[in-house]
């Protein structure tokens, strides 16, 4: 499979998530380097391998329940707890079932194929804080978090790690791994719960990899929407996405000195 026609799955998927989203009257956004592709190429960035959304976390149950209602027989969604007693992440994920990303290894069957298909991202943004300190303290307790279920991943490659995040990742795997994945996903609803009672000035992505955990958005980009040409359609991006795709990537419309490309996917 080529990488344009990847793209062609991904864009497919989008459509539908699109479609079932305006149907029902939830508001979701582009997200990374989907956000930018629309804002800049209006289309994926050519070498981009994957589409991401934005929804706000009090319309993300209603988000999934209308997923599983509505989706057709080659798409599903997969959240965390799909995964149990098992842990890959946080994020929820649409998928074409009828395309595998490789052949199933030993891993994929590990997580029943359930992490080896074409698929887009959902990034739940919550309410968080009014200072950037208290985003620190609420990240740390969902790295944390993050730590413990990765005593219930497959394996952990942690080449690229320092030795104290080596050291930081071994301690709370060996912690997760005494406690049943099932009560690390609730005492993170939990958190997420009281976090986004009320507005506040920050938000932030609770299911995004771990570098992206703790990025302090102002609130106030996300509270509306317009519309950028993707391919043949339109698809909602914040109305603040000059300032989000700013903090982010910088001078986004100018791609990385010597490469001609971005090759920083949201995580970077």
């Amino acid at each position: 499979m080529t990488l344009q026609e990847y793209q062609d799955i991904l864009f497919g998927i989008l459509c539908v998530v699109d479609d079932i989203c305006k149907k029902n009257h939830i508001m979701y956004m582009l997200h990374g380097g989907s956000m930018l592709g629309a804002v800049r190429n209006h289309d994926f960035i050519p070498w981009d391998d994957d589409v991401d959304i934005i929804v706000w976390q009090k319309d993300y149950e209603l988000l999934c329940a209308k997923l599983r209602e509505q989706l057709p027989q080659h798409l599903r969604i997969v959240t965390p707890n799909d995964l149990l007693p098992n842990f890959f992440d946080f994020v929820t994920r649409v998928q074409d079932i009828r395309y595998t990303v490789h052949e199933p290894a030993e891993e994929d069957l590990f997580y029943e194929n359930k992490q080896n298909h074409a698929f887009i991202d959902i990034f739940q943004f919550v309410y968080s804080a009014n200072t950037k300190w208290q985003i620190k303290w609420i990240a740390l307790k969902h790295k944390i978090l993050y730590g413990f279920g990765m005593g219930h991943r497959y394996r952990i490659n942690s080449e690229k790690y320092t030795w104290i995040q080596k050291c930081q990742t071994k301690v709370l795997s060996s912690i997760g791994a005494t406690i049943d994945m099932g009560k690390i996903l609730k005492w993170r609803n939990r958190l997420i719960h009281k976090q986004g009672k009320s507005p506040k000035r920050y938000c932030m992505s609770v299911n995004s990899p771990l570098r992206g955990i703790g990025i302090p958005y102002e609130s106030e980009w996300y509270y509306d929407v317009c519309y950028m040409q993707f391919r043949n359609r339109q698809f909602p991006v914040p109305r603040g996405y000059d300032s989000h795709l700013t903090l982010q990537y910088g001078n986004y419309m100018v791609p990385d000195k010597g490469t001609g490309e971005y090759v920083k996917h949201f995580i970077e």
